[in-house]
């Protein structure tokens, strides 16, 4: 209680969070989004604070309504970088006045100037992983691009008050590149009711069809996706029948067309098959009834595949890089994912093998019980808020 001009007045305890999630849409990003929203909206009454969030029109409509968050509206998704610099540097300010906020649980791309204190959630690789094959990959514009974002990160890293990780990989490299900084991990959740109507087999592959193994991905640098194109052509040498489902199309843009036009041009056509973009109902159902899901990515801060592999009871053949190992343990079957002929040999080795994939599975199984749902993990993201 505080006394004024002779009257008693509520000192109120309830602090402003503004959640932003003006971001990109792209690949399972959305998905994301709806999970983090909507958990955090039931775990809301729990805490005091009055909720704000930012996102664009499209995951608004995703989303749907919500019970403890009140939707911030007027703003689009900046999406070139001088678009970027005048959001995180002024407009998102203009929000944090206009509705007095104290605390910004920030999921965009860099620090924000603002005058609350912040929490930023790191999903960035680039960030961390200075390998020259990687940058290597890039183009000269996105090469640029990530640098600059590099160097502007580096100098925002003072704006920040916390910052929360996915795992304790990303956990220990961003530490050794920002000091001075709390860095909370806080796991990515999985849903709950796809997680109840689970039910597959190790295999659901019969011996008569050919062996199916899906990447959910579209053909960012870092994703490595061309490797594919090397491994099929191995795989064919070798009369060896499999068949790549990768979750674009010929119109998702000028790589993905370049790629798809590659596959036919060397005669591969009969090894991939392009399923554009997916709901997330018929992504679900794709992998259910996948042999596997292959990931020859090249650096990640987490990896939602990884998670689905779990999820679905599905065997995942990827990079054997740190970020994998930490999320998958015993339960993938490692490659070098510069390596074409590894990858091929990894693949013909196991995938027709009942017992090897049955080893996997069940070691995936132990992997899935280490994982958290949705509840839990939106719930540390108010707890890590209650301590800024």
């Amino acid at each position: 209680m505080k006394q004024q001009f002779g009257l008693k007045t509520e000192v109120s305890s309830i602090r402003k969070l503004l959640i932003n999630f003006l971001t990109s849409n792209t690949g399972g990003v959305i998905n994301f989004k709806k999970d983090v929203i909507k958990h955090i909206d039931h775990n809301a009454k729990d805490f005091e604070f009055e909720i704000y969030c930012l996102v664009s029109v499209e995951a608004e409509k995703q989303i749907g309504t919500l019970k403890n968050i009140k939707y911030c509206r007027g703003l689009d998704i900046p999406k070139s970088f001088i678009k970027k610099i005048l959001f995180y540097e002024r407009k998102l300010e203009g929000l944090v006045k206009i509705h007095n906020i104290d605390i910004v649980l920030n999921f965009g791309d860099i620090p924000a100037n603002v005058s609350a204190k912040q929490i930023f959630y790191f999903d960035w690789p680039y960030a961390v992983y200075d390998d020259f094959k990687i940058w290597s990959r890039l183009r000269f514009q996105d090469l640029g691009s990530k640098l600059v974002k590099r160097l502007y990160f580096k100098l925002t890293n003072d704006r920040l008050e916390h910052y929360v990780v996915q795992t304790n990989t990303m956990k220990k490299r961003l530490s050794a590149k920002i000091k001075n900084r709390p860095i909370s991990v806080i796991d990515v959740g999985f849903n709950e009711e796809e997680s109840k109507k689970t039910n597959c087999s190790v295999i659901d592959t019969p011996k008569s069809l050919k062996p199916t193994l899906i990447y959910p991905t579209i053909m960012y640098a870092h994703k490595n996706v061309e490797i594919l194109l090397s491994v099929a052509k191995l795989l064919k040498a070798q009369n060896f029948e499999a068949t790549f489902e990768l979750t674009f199309s010929e119109n998702s843009g000028k790589k993905e067309s370049r790629f798809i036009k590659s596959v036919k041009k060397h005669g591969l056509s009969d090894y991939f098959s392009f399923l554009g973009r997916l709901s997330r109902n018929s992504l679900v159902q794709k992998v259910k009834s996948s042999t596997a899901i292959i990931m020859p990515t090249l650096i990640e801060t987490y990896g939602l595949p990884y998670l689905e592999a779990q999820l679905f009871e599905k065997v995942m053949f990827t990079s054997d890089r740190d970020f994998a190992r930490e999320i998958c343990g015993d339960s993938a079957i490692y490659f070098d994912p510069n390596n074409a002929a590894d990858i091929a040999e990894k693949i013909v080795e196991n995938i027709l093998s009942e017992s090897r994939m049955s080893k996997h599975i069940m070691a995936t199984n132990v992997e899935r019980a280490k994982r958290v749902s949705w509840t839990e993990s939106t719930r540390r993201f108010l707890e890590t808020a209650t301590l800024v």
